[in-house]
Order: C-alpha cells, then sequence, then structure tokens
C-alpha cells in the first residue's frame, strides 16, 4: 500500500480478552518515514477501554509532492498497563 495515496490510515491494536480495566500502551514509531514531515499520529498512549478489545492508532499522511523512495513506518508497543504484551505481529 503507498500510504501517500490514503491520506487517514489507521492500525489496529488488539487484546487477546477482555480487560475490566483501562489498557494504556505507548507506541514508538520508527522506519525511513519521518514523524510530522512524513507523517502525524494520534495522540499517546493509545488507551482501550475497559470491556473493549481494540483502539486504533490514527495516522495523518502528508503528501508533500515530491518523489521519494518507499518510505516505510514500524510501530512497537511499550509500557503497556493492565495487560501484558504478547508477540509482535
Amino acid at each position: 500500500m503507498r500510504l501517500e495515496k490514503v491520506k487517514k490510515p489507521t492500525i489496529t491494536v488488539e487484546l487477546s480478552t477482555v480487560s475490566g480495566f483501562d489498557v494504556k500502551v505507548g507506541v514508538i514509531a520508527g522506519g525511513t518515514a519521518v514523524l510530522a514531515e512524513d507523517y502525524q499520529k494520534s495522540p499517546l498512549p493509545l488507551t482501550i477501554p475497559a470491556g473493549k478489545t481494540s483502539a486504533t492508532l490514527d495516522l495523518t499522511v502528508f503528501d508533500d509532492g515530491t518523489p521519494e523512495p518507499v518510505e516505510t513506518i514500524v510501530f512497537d508497543l511499550i509500557n503497556p498497563s493492565n495487560a501484558t504484551r504478547g508477540e509482535r505481529s
């Protein structure tokens, strides 16, 4: 998927089971795309409300009109509260 063509992609973060408490998780980003220059992400930490199993991380991709090589964004979940981080997928 070429994200510059998709202006508002979303990333879904899921729990394997429902929690009775709000689950908060930090999200760090890496890759070749530059935060605030190539994209912006929703405020963090990401919160999955009690009784729910997922939340979305919203992105805004900036199309600067400049031909560039393919850029990547790699997200990692850190410091979860009221949950344990599982395997990467």
